[in-house]
């Protein structure tokens, strides 16, 4: 693969259950207030300030409404950067794996 991990930027984005006031049924109570996806932009622009030279961001969560969201918000700010998902990612909404 031409994916060079000292030009890549990983971006775990945790939802659902995790996340303090979640309403998932037979779910415990949320571990943490989880950063909006603009935080999490506001993060890769840091990134990219401490390093230009990142080329490629991998983008997981298992919430696939804030992942689709956040893929748009990086193409439309980082259109140069190449986005990579995390085909193994079940995307089920909660951090369940069942």
């Amino acid at each position: 693969s031409d994916l060079n991990p000292d030009r890549t930027l990983g971006v775990p984005i945790r939802r659902s259950d995790k996340c303090h006031g979640h309403n998932i049924t037979g779910s415990a109570k949320g571990e943490l207030d989880c950063p909006d996806l603009p935080t999490y932009m506001e993060g890769v622009r840091k990134f990219l300030e401490f390093d230009p030279l990142i080329e490629n961001v991998i983008v997981t969560s298992e919430d696939k409404s804030a992942c689709d969201e956040f893929l748009e918000l990086l193409g439309k700010e980082f259109p140069r950067l190449r986005v990579v998902l995390n085909v193994g990612d079940v995307q089920q909404g909660t951090g369940s794996g069942s």
